[in-house]
């Protein structure tokens, strides 16, 4: 009398566990998607529009006290704007790699 002995595999995943890993890798690769996306052309239509709005905009120069930030210079200068995008050209305007300013500093804003 022989046995038979089949081969199985040492592991396998159950359904449950199949459908997560597929659901998880969908997620993945529609993220991946979305971001080049966005990337590919979303930052350049951002840009453009804010640069169109920097080279239209009347300009004039202020001296930071100390105590101010953009924020608060958004407050005392536009405030019937939304602070965010005031805040975005004057960084733009200015070409600033913070947002952090300095006392005695001069920065160009948009007059509205």
């Amino acid at each position: 009398m022989s046995t038979i002995v089949t081969a199985q595999p040492r592991f396998t995943l159950s359904r449950k566990a199949r459908l997560v890993r597929t659901a998880v890798l969908l997620a993945l690769l529609i993220t991946g998607i979305n971001l080049f996306v966005q990337f590919a052309t979303g930052a350049q239509a951002s840009n453009s529009s804010v640069s169109a709005k920097v080279a239209t905009a009347n300009l004039h120069y202020v001296s930071v006290r100390s105590g101010d930030t953009l924020w608060s210079l958004a407050q005392a200068y536009a405030p019937n704007q939304d602070p965010r995008e005031w805040i975005n050209q004057v960084v733009e305007i200015n070409n600033l790699q913070s947002i952090e300013l300095m006392a005695g500093q001069r920065i160009a804003i948009p007059s509205h």
